[in-house]
């Protein structure tokens, strides 16, 4: 019999205000001990129960009749190009593919199958020119990613990448040299600021500056936007026992000039920006939420306006 292995704790996450427990965070990280043994038990468990089932073979056809199907998703058009992730029959995991809109041949631009065993791999960010794509690599189901950069014309990837963490925003430079990002150690310590940085391509990431720095404390957390070159940072933090949100606003073209929109917001409210409009996302008790444009009316005071917003001009 072997020995149990003690098990990590778990962890408590503040989503949309609430407190969710999880408990069993600990079995992302599929190199722990205890998630080994976890899964050697498990095994044990399936293959000790459907012993006393008999022959499968006629279940499983059929089961993988319905299941191994080839399947696209993550489909988004930016200039005259798709992007797109596709699963090809008898393929594990997906791999990310671009194609000409006036053209039918695919082109393989991503396939996780090389990057090692419960790769998988997700379109994260377009540049607006479509010339470069930023992907996320998990592994394992995890909720902890790593960013890569590629040059869709090319196929070459940028020697620098961010490394496995928590994604909290990303946005290339309008002039494609480098890229803003927040991005989250899994292991950040308490106490360490929250930041966003920008990348110039073909430094070192230890040479990244930072644009914008937030405290850490206990449950909080630094969010960012951008869009068209116009940069939203959003800091969710603790006042005096509700989890309540500080937002700032800049333009790349002078990222030392942050404006503060408004301060300790009570939640749910999640402000974006679309095509140099300031939007955002609130909801009251009991209510399924509204969209609201934010203008600033000066002396730190924000306008909302609520709109009935033509959905198609959102999206396209």
């Amino acid at each position: 019999m072997t020995t149990p292995i003690e098990r990590p704790a778990g962890v408590v996450d503040i989503i949309h205000g609430v407190e969710v427990h999880d408990p069993y965070r600990w079995l992302e990280d599929r190199n722990h001990p205890a998630t080994e043994q976890w899964i050697a038990d498990q095994r044990v468990r399936f293959e000790d129960y459907f012993a006393t089932l008999g022959p499968l073979d006629n279940l499983k056809a059929r089961i993988r009749g319905y299941l191994d199907v080839e399947t696209v998703d993550q489909v988004a058009r930016v200039q005259d190009l798709y992007f797109y992730r596709k699963r090809k029959m008898g393929d594990q995991q997906s791999a990310i593919y671009v194609r000409h809109v006036a053209e039918k041949s695919e082109r393989l631009l991503i396939d996780p199958r090389g990057m090692g065993s419960f790769a998988s791999v997700g379109i994260y960010r377009i540049s607006s020119d479509a010339t470069l794509l930023a992907y996320e690599l998990k592994r394992g189901g995890e909720h902890a990613k790593a960013i890569h950069v590629l040059d869709v014309r090319t196929g070459a990837a940028w020697s620098k990448h961010l490394e496995r963490g928590l994604a909290r925003g990303f946005a290339f430079h309008e002039s494609g040299r480098g890229f803003y990002y927040t991005h989250d150690s899994c292991e950040a310590a308490e106490g360490a600021d929250h930041v966003i940085s920008f990348h110039d391509h073909g430094l070192s990431l230890e040479a990244d500056a930072t644009i914008f720095r937030a405290a850490r404390h206990k449950g909080s957390k630094l969010v960012f936007h951008s869009f068209d070159g116009n940069l939203l940072a959003t800091y969710y933090h603790v006042n005096q026992g509700t989890i309540v949100a500080d937002c700032y606003r800049a333009h790349e073209d002078s990222t030392t000039e942050w404006t503060s929109l408004y301060a300790n917001r009570s939640l749910p409210f999640y402000p974006f920006i679309h095509r140099d409009r300031l939007l955002a996302y609130r909801a009251d008790v009991g209510s399924n939420g509204e969209i609201v444009e934010l203008t600033d009316v000066g002396h730190g005071s924000i306008k909302e306006t609520l709109h009935k917003f033509d959905l198609h001009s959102l999206i396209e």
